[in-house]
C-alpha cells in the first residue's frame, strides 16, 4: 500500500535527478538540437530553484515498502487571465517500478487535499502535448484543457 508523506531535505537529490530526466525527455527534439544536457540543467536549475525553495511550495512523497515510489511538487501560480491564485502541480514523477499501480493517482489525490486545506479553489498543471499517457491520467483525474501553447520553427 502506498503512503504519502511530506518531503524531507534528503529527497531533493531524487527530485533533481528525476525531474531533469522527465523534463529533458519532454522537450521537443527540435529544441534539444544543439543544446547540451549540461547547459539545459544549469538553465533549468536556475529557474526552478526559486520555486522549490519558496515557502509555499511543498513536496509530497509516495512510499511503498520503504522505497520512494514517486513525488509531487505542489505550489501556487498566478494568471494573466484571473486575479485568483491557483494551486499548481509543478512536477510529478513515479519510479518506473511503481508505474501503473496507482501511485500517481494517490499523489494527485494528496495534492487535491493539500490544495483544499490551503484554501485554493482550483488546481492546475502543465503536460507535454506528446505525453499521451500522462494526459490520459490527468483527464481521468478531472483535468481539462484550458489553454494550448503552439510552436513553430522559424527557419
Amino acid at each position: 500500500m502506498v503512503a504519502i508523506r511530506p518531503g524531507r531535505p534528503g529527497d531533493r537529490d531524487l527530485f533533481w535527478r528525476a525531474t531533469m530526466e522527465t523534463v529533458w525527455r519532454d522537450i521537443p527534439d527540435a529544441e534539444k538540437a544543439g543544446l547540451s544536457t549540461k547547459d539545459f540543467e544549469e538553465h533549468f536549475r536556475e529557474r526552478v530553484t526559486p520555486i522549490v525553495d519558496y515557502e509555499g511550495s511543498e513536496f509530497l512523497v509516495a512510499e511503498e515498502g520503504g522505497r520512494v515510489a514517486g513525488y509531487l511538487l505542489l505550489g501556487a501560480i498566478g494568471s494573466f487571465y484571473s486575479p485568483e491564485t491557483h494551486a499548481f502541480v509543478y512536477d510529478i514523477w513515479v519510479d518506473e517500478a511503481f508505474r501503473r499501480k496507482g501511485v500517481g493517482r494517490a499523489l494527485l489525490e494528496a495534492a487535491f487535499e493539500r490544495a483544499r486545506e490551503r484554501g485554493f479553489r482550483k488546481i492546475k498543471l502543465e503536460v507535454s502535448a506528446a505525453n499521451a499517457r500522462a494526459r490520459e491520467i490527468y483527464a481521468q483525474a478531472g483535468f481539462q484543457e484550458e489553454r494550448v501553447i503552439l510552436g513553430r520553427p522559424l527557419d
